[in-house]
């Protein structure tokens, strides 16, 4: 089958996490490297020698122009996304984009609209799809196996206030927003994703401290089937990337626990039925990963697992967290 011609868009180190899985694939070419620094480009080239003779790029419009590319993958800042993905588009690509997708629900919109307009392929990078213990979740549940699904609480923490001191994350023109549309953007997709069921209102409180965007958050959600939901992102916490979720069901739970030796992205998962179980390691789902599904989505054998839409519902739980935070009141979601 032809090879995919896919350009980067983005060579900071959110790439790097993803230029390993494009490389690994043998129905992919990286035609084309884009940054406006140098010195990412650089880095990029040292670190992955294989791509060493691929032409770079300062703008990402001229690099469409010249190359001509099937696929993009955009790991960009926040603000960035949405101008990169409609260029994209109008240059005839399929897209891949880090999370967030956008940084408003009225860009979300307008990108779903450009994309079914033009017939590409969009995916948002969100990796708790593609994790076996994260669709050991969402597998077990859209089955009934803990029953009907009644409360779910969510923790995640890490030093987000002082890690990303000065950087672009904590600048709102660049970012959208703060922890919430960051790393809390994968907790909000995974809690709708696992459960089935879309956030339908929110009451949030927020902290700052001295930046212009939210750091700490606690949210107290509803979901569509009537489930409640408590979920607590805390971006100034003195520990590593800490992450626990629960799904408490009418037959059942399920728990994917950050511990000493389990990270948020490979936590120790433990189901409760009868009593205290361990989930049997081999009876988990087969892994995959978002670069994987984009080549196999744009080649015709499978579907997109995380999707544009998935990525707009994020959106507009956001903008209903900030904006119960900035009022005081429970915001519900259309």
């Amino acid at each position: 089958m032809t090879s995919v011609r896919v350009a980067i868009i983005g060579c900071g180190n959110f790439m790097s996490h993803h230029l390993p899985r494009l490389l690994a694939l043998p129905e992919d070419q990286i035609v084309a490297l884009v940054d406006p620094s140098s010195r990412a480009l650089a880095a990029t080239k040292q670190r992955f020698p294989a791509l060493a003779d691929v032409p770079e790029f300062a703008d990402h419009r001229a690099m469409l122009r010249a190359m001509a590319p099937d696929a993009v993958e955009i790991a960009t800042p926040h603000s960035f996304h949405y101008p990169q993905i409609l260029d994209a588009f109008a240059a005839g690509c399929h897209v891949l984009v880090e999370k967030p997708l956008v940084c408003t629900a009225a860009e979300g919109i307008d990108v779903l609209a450009k994309r079914d307009a033009s017939g590409r392929i969009l995916l948002v990078s969100y990796q708790n799809h593609y994790l076996p213990p994260f669709r050991y979740v969402q597998e077990t549940i859209a089955a009934g196996g803990i029953g009907d699904v009644q409360f779910v609480t969510g923790l995640q923490s890490h030093g987000w206030y002082d890690e990303q001191r000065g950087q672009w994350r904590q600048d709102p023109k660049l970012a959208g927003g703060g922890q919430l549309i960051d790393w809390g953007s994968h907790l909000m997709d995974f809690f709708m994703y696992a459960t089935g069921q879309a956030i339908v209102a929110v009451m949030a409180r927020e902290l700052r401290f001295d930046l212009q965007v939210d750091v700490d958050m606690t949210i107290a959600a509803r979901f569509a089937g009537g489930a409640l939901g408590s979920i607590s992102h805390i971006g100034n916490a003195a520990t590593p990337s800490w992450q626990d979720l629960g799904f408490y069901g009418s037959k059942g739970t399920l728990l994917l626990r950050s511990s000493r030796t389990h990270t948020p992205v490979d936590p120790e998962l433990l189901r409760f039925d009868a009593g205290k179980q361990l989930v049997d390691p081999g009876a988990l789902p087969e892994g995959s990963n978002p670069d994987k599904n984009f080549i196999d989505a744009i080649q015709g054998r499978d579907t997109v697992r995380s999707t544009g839409e998935h990525g707009l519902r994020v959106l507009r739980v956001n903008e209903a967290c900030w904006e119960s935070a900035r009022t005081g009141r429970e915001v519900p979601i259309a």
